[in-house]
């Protein structure tokens, strides 16, 4: 997540996968950021990945797919209380 993105927002990188699994990386859209070097490298990221394909009546299909990112630290409340022992 680039330094440029404030803590709290919400930053999200879509794009289309083929129906071979492979992400058309011309398809990726990124909104919560402007930070060019960061859209770059995900792009890049985009185009290592592979998905097991969408089918409709047994065709691998183009499906859409997204990953959602906040920057910040994650917070997990104890179940237990403040101060407690957390149980796993």
């Amino acid at each position: 997540m680039p330094e440029s993105v404030p803590p709290g927002v919400e930053v999200r990188f879509g794009f289309l996968v083929r129906p071979d699994g492979t992400v058309d990386t011309a398809s990726v859209v990124i909104s919560g950021t402007d930070d060019v070097r960061f859209k770059r490298d995900a792009v890049k990221f985009a185009s290592q990945l592979t998905f097991t394909p969408a089918v409709v009546d047994g065709c691998p299909v183009w499906s859409h797919e997204a990953i959602v990112s906040v920057r910040g630290p994650i917070v997990r409340e104890n179940p237990n209380g403040p101060g407690k022992p957390r149980t796993f």
